[in-house]
């Protein structure tokens, strides 16, 4: 199988199911004593160093009540998955909405994902998430299904993605890998950990991965660059810091910004290749992300610990795009008109956390509490770059029928930037979580945060004054019906605010509903296998959908709707045996308005995801992998044409293969989409700001990459 830097052993919450725990960081203690201060071993905390899970508490999978999904940094190495968009179309359970080359939307259980975190620290917000991360960063990505406000601070009805960071490991190791595929592509990952002291009471690590990407888009590229920094060590016995740094640089020219024409004018399907392209030779789209952190962890006498988290993220983007309106006649080509654009953007986010856990001993029991303040503070810039209504780009374009060669119309007369948005939005929180130990086979888990969110500014020119607070309450409850199997309730509110204006210009404000989830969790032979099942139901009033746009600044409107979900989510990850490895899901999803009619009917009911591994024992040093994800169909009506758009079932199947030379060389192939699949990205923007656009997926394609650890 893959190999992959990992620590000298699992953490001791860790239960092996080919995912690993998450459990919080339990660091190894000298001395058990409810009085003394005991003394931190930071080699102990890295071997056991993962995530905290749902709750904010230190429990495992099978002990959280709601439904999560993992991908570790092995599943990441054995298929490939260097990005972000990439990985999570094999999480099971989430809808990665590409609806353009450089904007995207997840969605789980029916809402997109407005947060996403790392090392449950905010990352970035928005109703879209602009470029790809890159996954070399990370040593797992966990997805929690579900209204979770104990971890966001914010109940949304989808879920959190959680990203957790590379850590520095206790020996020195190092890797070295180099990646090439159909298209051209040429890759280089670096990932370097070392001791700084000979006790091994301070260490390093160094990530750095550099990237330049052609793809099936006629034109398309994308170049790159990533560096992490990352050191942690004992400042005292009972202290220990860990500090941070991060940078991804994204130029991407060619990029398609809207895509291409779902219908023609007189109401019938557009079908094209999926190298088709409208991109001009002039556009671009850049990204810049950095970001630092830091990390306090103390030990206070007895078993409680005093954890402090600071984060800083700065993401700035450039670009200059071409959008196109109307529908293209069938026979000529002609009807489509050009609409430049140019939105540089700037956004700082600062994050600060203290929290106190520990145990509470009462009733002859043990029984975990966390309890905490945080503040998340972001200031956000817009510009706009206006083009003279006399420019020709404004005009209609040459016929199109799939084919440009990106030079059919000119660069527009881009003026100068002018400060459309600045505005700050700052959410402060409180919590409190605890894991009560009723007996030993039943387990309640209560919470409740409160938080406040205040807006002051201006968004796209509209004056912007608002604040929202909130208390919601968490119970979950958790009963081992046997030393195997888990029943499982949780209960959370619905509270997310809103970045999305109505028809005066106003945020729109909450979204508000309520979550209750019910599931099964059973470990099979010997707890290296885990099944869960999860059955959710959702209602949420005043969820903002698009309602219409301005002809004049391109701005969409929203309004307040009422939105029923519900659905099975089923999961089995873990090992079948010594050599062979899976993880594979299945879920159902049904959204219903409030009238009890079908919504949302570009996302698909019915998927199905798989990636499993096998060594081959007849040929020592090879392995074999398999991934499929498969969607049910989807549609929606064109609100231009009156005419119905289809993207009918579909699987993507994956082969791989990996030979190991040695206990340092390995090289390995994979071949995606193998039976040569032509499907839509996605329909989303399609259908609910009536855009009539999607672009292609990747066909066929095949991957080689060579790995050198030392």
């Amino acid at each position: 199988m893959t190999k992959t830097l990992t620590p000298l052993k699992t953490g001791t919450m860790a239960i092996w199911t080919g995912l690993i725990s998450t459990s919080a960081c339990v660091p190894a203690y000298a001395q058990d004593s409810e009085t003394a201060v005991d003394e931190i071993v930071v080699t102990g905390l890295r071997e056991s160093r993962t995530s905290k899970g749902a709750t904010g508490l230190e429990l495992d999978i099978a002990s959280t009540p709601q439904s999560i999904v993992q991908l570790d940094r092995a599943t990441l190495d054995t298929f490939g998955l260097d990005s972000i968009n990439t990985a999570l179309r094999y999480a099971n359970g989430v809808s990665v909405e590409s609806v353009e080359t450089e904007r995207t939307n997840y969605f789980v259980r029916g809402f997109d994902i407005r947060q996403m975190q790392v090392d449950g620290v905010l990352m970035v917000t928005g109703e879209d998430y602009v470029g790809s991360f890159d996954t070399s960063l990370f040593d797992k990505i966990e997805v929690i299904r579900g209204a979770n406000g104990l971890l966001t601070g914010i109940g949304a009805p989808s879920g959190t993605i959680n990203y957790v960071r590379k850590r520095p490991l206790n020996e020195r190791q190092g890797a070295l890998k180099l990646t090439t595929d159909r298209w051209g592509a040429r890759r280089i990952d670096a990932d370097f950990s070392t001791p700084l002291t000979e006790s091994g009471s301070w260490a390093l690590r160094l990530v750095g991965a550099d990237s330049d990407e052609d793809n099936w888009i006629d034109r398309y590229n994308n170049h790159r660059q990533v560096a992490y920094a990352v050191i942690d060590g004992q400042l005292s016995k009972n202290m220990v810091l860990t500090l941070g740094y991060s940078f991804q640089n994204s130029e991407t020219e060619n990029p398609l910004w809207g895509a291409l024409p779902t219908v023609y004018s007189d109401g019938t399907e557009a079908h094209w290749d999926p190298s088709a392209s409208n991109s001009m030779n002039w556009a671009f789209w850049n990204t810049e992300t950095t970001g630092g952190f830091a990390e306090l962890l103390y030990q206070l006498p007895g078993d409680w610990r005093l954890k402090v988290v600071t984060n800083f993220t700065n993401r700035k983007e450039d670009s200059e795009t071409i959008w196109y309106d109307g529908r293209p006649d069938r026979v000529t080509g002609l009807g489509l008109t050009g609409w430049p654009g140019s939105y540089p953007g700037d956004s700082d986010v600062l994050f600060g956390d203290l929290s106190l856990s520990g145990t509470l001993h009462l009733g002859g029991r043990d029984h975990d509490i966390i309890v905490g303040v945080s503040e998340n503070r972001e200031q956000t810039k817009y510009w706009t770059r206006n083009v003279p209504d006399s420019d020709p780009v404004w005009g209609p374009t040459p016929p199109y029928f799939g084919r440009w060669n990106g030079t059919e119309i000119p660069r527009p007369d881009f003026g100068p930037a002018e400060l459309a948005s600045d505005f700050d939005s700052n959410l402060s929180r409180a919590y409190l979580a605890a894991q009560w130990q009723l007996s030993d086979e039943v387990t309640l888990i209560t919470g409740l945060h409160h938080f406040d969110v205040e807006k002051e500014g201006m968004s796209w020119w509209a004056p912007v004054n608002e604040g929202e607070s909130k208390t919601s309450p968490y119970v979950g409850a958790v009963w081992n019906v046997t030393d195997s199997a888990r029943l499982y309730a949780s209960y959370s509110d619905i509270f997310r605010p809103q970045n999305e204006l109505n028809e005066d210009g106003q945020f729109l404000g909450p979204s508000k509903g309520k979550n209750l989830e019910l599931g099964v969790k059973k470990t099979w032979l010997g707890g290296k296998l885990l099944s869960a099942l999860a059955l959710y139901q959702a209602e949420q009033s005043n969820y903002a959908e698009w309602d219409g746009y301005d002809d004049g600044s391109g701005l969409s409107w929203f309004r307040g709707v009422e939105i029923k979900t519900q659905g099975v989510e089923l999961d089995i990850s873990g090992k079948i045996n010594d050599l062979w490895t899976l993880q594979a899901g299945y879920t159902y999803l049904d959204l219903k308005d409030a009238g009890n009619g079908d919504e949302r009917t570009y996302l698909p009911a019915h998927t199905v995801t798989l990636l499993s591994e096998a060594d081959i024992p007849a040929i020592a040093g090879l392995s074999l992998a398999v991934s499929l994800r498969w969607q049910d169909g989807i549609h929606y009506t064109s609100q231009n044409t009156a005419s119905l758009v289809t993207q009918s079932s579909y699987a993507l199947l994956g082969l791989g293969a990996t030979y190991e030379f040695n206990d340092k060389l390995a090289l390995a192939l994979n071949i995606e989409n193998v039976t040569n699949e032509d499907y839509l990205n996605s329909l989303y923007w399609a259908d609910i700001y009536a855009w009539d656009q999607a672009y292609y997926g990747e066909p066929r394609s095949a991957t080689i990459r060579l790995t050198y650890e030392f």
